[in-house]
């Protein structure tokens, strides 16, 4: 029973209605009580006679309206005023309108003998004059009862008694007020955050759908396009998951099916087991285990653990080194390296073999995509705070539709390239995810004509820019 109980306190939007509770009723009380030692502190001495006649009392009241309606129904007016005025158990202080011949137009006065009232503590008879001319009387009667006849029944007490039971009757109401207002706030304000439990809850169990309506204050807002944002990464990185273990699976099947199938072949003396078809076998093997290290290298640079050696990298020297390289297979295959490098150029912050592999990746891809006699174009220069490193070819180009998965892993714009021919399909994702790990960016334009080729382009951020 009382377990139950404090889970429920312990709940934010009745914790909330309780805050806005006691705050509304704390601010009434001490409004109140400063109220009250105001009033209490500056009443002055006061008797009945001076309430009739009092700016705004019961006189100039009685006037006001006596000018605009004279003296008809004036019983109605006069029970209104009556009703606004002192009258409980104890006291009772009633009017009666005369007018000025002496005609009785309301009373509300006590019988003499009313055995409520048994004691008179004053009898004051006032005019009611319009410019000057009376046109009326008010009778006031003070009148208190025997119970409580040795309290103090001075005009100041009274007042003060009948101040507080309203300040504390308003009390009563304006917590009231605050405990509803404070819960239908508090459940408003607690609402998303319930939307939100469950959505959180739906993706632990493996629903990565789930998403919060994004509405509410500005903080509740920025949390559920958090969340949001939160949700549709976990969707894309588990689409990914699930792509990469078909995409490895694909290709770790062909030169596992070559080995098995030649092993099988050998066993069954089919074929014999010869230097040539070791060498075979060992070729096959050289494919898997590059393809294993490239998947482990890119995921290591997609994760941003991928060790690196960070220091200031002279891009001419990696680029000098890479073309004293591929010079010779670029020559055995008819393919003309042309290289433009700018003098004095700045340094770039990062690791100078991973800036090498990015280069390498680069021009291998190249090397694959263009024709006999083709050409090869690297470019080295500033642009702004950064170096751009470009890379092209005069190969066939890449199709507008390819050109934004052409850093997938994996992904091969030609399928009819085999894995010999054209790569596992993970060099420029290595690239990509090497250039972003320097904070650097890779873009790539090609207009997808025969001839006109392709065009990647890396910017590294200047050292110290």
């Amino acid at each position: 029973m009382i377990i139950p109980l404090l889970q429920q306190l312990n709940r934010l939007w009745v914790r909330l209605s309780l805050a806005f509770a006691l705050v509304v009723m704390f601010g009434v009380m001490i409004t109140s009580l400063i109220g009250i030692l105001i009033t209490t502190s500056n009443l002055t001495i006061l008797d009945y006679s001076d309430v009739l006649v009092a700016p705004n009392g019961p006189v100039e009241i009685l006037a006001n309206y006596y000018e605009e309606h004279e003296w008809h129904n004036a019983q109605a007016f006069m029970a209104g005023l009556q009703s606004s005025y002192l009258q409980t158990d104890a006291y009772s202080l009633t009017f009666s309108l005369i007018d000025n011949n002496g005609s009785v137009i309301y009373d509300s006065h006590p019988a003499p003998d009313d055995p409520r009232w048994p004691y008179i503590q004053f009898d004051e008879v006032v005019p009611v004059r319009i410019d000057g001319i009376v046109q009326g009387y008010l009778r006031g009667i003070g009148r208190y009862s025997e119970a409580f006849e040795t309290q103090d029944f001075s005009p100041q007490t009274m007042f003060l008694n009948w101040l507080k039971e309203r300040i504390w009757l308003m009390s009563f109401i304006g917590g009231t007020i605050g405990v509803i207002a404070g819960i239908f706030v508090s459940r408003s304000l607690a609402a998303p955050l319930y939307k939100l439990s469950e959505a959180a809850r739906g993706i632990a169990a493996r629903d990565l759908t789930q998403r919060v309506p994004v509405a509410g204050t500005t903080e509740m807002i920025q949390l559920a396009q958090a969340f949001n944002e939160m949700g549709a990464a976990l969707e894309q990185a588990e689409t990914l998951r699930r792509n990469l273990v078909a995409d490895v699976a694909h290709e770790l099947r062909t030169p596992l099916t070559v080995l098995q199938g030649n092993l099988r072949a050998i066993l069954d003396d089919v074929y014999k087991l010869d230097k040539a078809e070791v060498a075979s076998l060992y070729n096959q093997t050289r494919v898997l285990n590059r393809l294993v290290n490239d998947l482990h290298e890119l995921a290591q640079a997609e994760a941003r653990q991928l060790p690196m050696r960070l220091q200031t990298v002279n891009l001419q020297e990696v680029v000098a080194r890479v073309v004293d390289y591929f010079s010779p297979v670029a020559e055995a295959e008819n393919i003309q390296l042309v290289v433009s490098v700018e003098e004095n150029l700045p340094t770039v912050w990062g690791d100078f073999s991973r800036l090498t592999q990015v280069l390498n990746n680069l021009i291998t891809n190249a090397l694959h995509h263009t024709p006999e006699h083709g050409t090869i174009f690297i470019e080295l220069k500033q642009v702004d705070d950064q170096l751009a490193l470009c890379v092209a070819d005069t190969g066939k180009g890449i199709p507008p539709e390819h050109q934004p998965h052409i850093f997938e892993r994996f992904y091969r714009a030609d399928r009819a390239r085999s894995r010999n021919t054209g790569g596992a399909g993970l060099g420029l994702a290595i690239v990509k995810a090497i250039v972003e790990a320097h904070d650097g960016t890779v873009s790539l334009q090609s207009d997808g004509i025969p001839g006109k080729g392709a065009a990647f382009t890396v910017l590294l951020p200047i050292y110290g820019s």
